[in-house]
């Protein structure tokens, strides 16, 4: 009597072993697509849409002339 597994039993755990590799394969790749994505949106939102509300001259002027002042503050001096 021959121990172990047939030709046929081999060949068919092998080929469900590699589907299994691709299937994984494809789910890696899918999620890191959409990740991806989702960081270049998230890059294209937080240039278009610059939440700063003071110009680059505020900000200029108050590092020259009040280095020690919070911004909020400062730039309520600039222009006067």
């Amino acid at each position: 009597m021959e121990s172990g597994i047939s030709p046929v039993e081999f060949l068919l755990i092998y080929v469900g072993y590699q589907e299994r590799i691709q299937l994984s394969k494809v789910t890696i790749t899918s999620l890191a697509s959409v990740a991806g994505l989702l960081l270049i949106v998230v890059v294209l939102l937080l240039i278009f849409f610059d939440l700063s509300s003071y110009s680059e001259e505020e900000i200029e002027w108050c590092k020259e002339y009040r280095p020690l002042l919070p911004i909020d503050i400062c730039a309520r001096e600039f222009g006067y």
